[in-house]
């Protein structure tokens, strides 16, 4: 279920904020997130099976070059939350398909709390060579 317009209005701020004048972490992951489930969606039409968006899968991506790379400093209840804001906020969307009882995901819209410039460097980064909203 998403949240109120408010609450989604006032996490963009706050999310762009972030991007603005960074002081913490959770902001880019969240961002890191979204490219990476992106890059999975984009390789079959918008929609994955929600196991390859799993946490643990993307962990090490959303944390890299974070607390000196260190795997144990790597937690993906964080990438769950990261998963949680994106799917609250209508970025993404869990669905079931008629073509299949598993879980998928799509992408439902462009992050809209991202700098000038940005959706092309984590199309470089991530190498994400379909555009698909």
């Amino acid at each position: 279920m998403k949240w109120s317009k408010e609450k989604i209005k006032d996490k963009k701020e706050y999310f762009l904020s972030q991007r603005k004048n960074p002081t913490g972490k959770f902001t880019e992951m969240v961002v890191r997130t979204y490219f990476l489930i992106y890059k999975q969606c984009s390789l079959n039409d918008n929609f994955c099976p929600s196991n390859k968006i799993n946490s643990r899968i993307l962990v090490s991506d959303v944390y890299e070059n974070f607390y000196d790379n260190k795997t144990s400093n790597h937690v993906p209840s964080v990438v769950d939350e990261c998963i949680n804001n994106l799917n609250k906020m209508g970025y993404i969307k869990f669905i079931k398909t008629n073509s299949s009882p598993k879980w998928m995901v799509k992408i439902e819209k462009n992050l809209d709390f991202i700098l000038d410039g940005e959706e092309d460097f984590y199309f470089k980064k991530y190498n994400i060579t379909q555009k698909i909203v």
